[in-house]
């Protein structure tokens, strides 16, 4: 393989990795708003919605740093790391 076919290799790799950093950070905005409001509710009523809303939030948060420590791999192997 070229150096310039490593060269490209690298640099999607690396736009891939950030990309999925972007989208790890997006997530935990929405996941720590989403369990703020859920907390906030939950302190005013006994309402039982707001745990699973919770506990929801939480396991979306840990499937999206799954996603990302795949993709880390994923780019690692693409540029034979």
């Amino acid at each position: 393989m070229s150096q310039e076919a490593k060269l490209s290799f690298a640099q999607s790799g690396a736009v891939a990795v950030a990309d999925s950093v972007d989208a790890l950070r997006n997530i935990n905005s929405i996941r720590t708003t989403t369990i703020g409001v859920a907390l906030s509710h939950m302190l005013e009523s006994d309402d039982d919605r707001y745990p699973k809303v919770i506990k929801e939030a939480t396991k979306i948060g840990q499937q999206e740093i799954d996603n990302f420590g795949e993709t880390a791999v994923k780019a690692k192997e693409l540029i034979g790391g």
